[in-house]
């Protein structure tokens, strides 16, 4: 009796999972945790999720969506995080396996746009479209 009631509740988690959606809270590389998945629009018209819209830019600093990665599943947004976080000069990001994107703060004087670009490419992700997001 106690099996029915587990296999519905895995596969419910599962179809959650596939459907690019997480239940459980997520992290940015600063430790900030978030769990709603709500959007926000800036000036440009840019929509951002809550999570994406959190993430913190300092003095100096450039909030980069890098757009349409070709990620399938919840390894693949795995990782693109891990690249993300250990790519010097990347001070938060926040990748959205629905949205097929990551959004990414990261130090000019450290890091390009161009060279975080080919750290995503060089661990077999493609990046058609990298967006500037103008700070408010």
């Amino acid at each position: 009796m106690m099996m029915r009631k587990i296999i519905p509740l895995v596969a419910l988690s599962l179809v959650i999972l596939a459907s690019g959606y997480n239940y459980f809270s997520s992290r940015d590389n600063s430790g900030n945790t978030f769990s709603a998945n709500t959007e926000v629009s800036n000036n440009n018209g840019d929509s951002l999720t809550s999570e994406e819209a959190k993430l913190p830019v300092t003095k100096g600093g450039k909030k980069v969506i890098f757009k349409n990665l070709g990620m399938t599943c919840s390894s693949c947004q795995a990782a693109v995080r891990a690249v993300l976080k250990e790519t010097n000069g990347v001070k938060a990001s926040f990748v959205n396996l629905k949205l097929n994107r990551a959004t990414v703060v990261i130090d000019p004087t450290v890091v390009s746009i161009e060279e975080v670009k080919k750290r995503i490419t060089d661990i077999g992700f493609r990046v058609e479209a990298v967006k500037e997001v103008a700070q408010q």
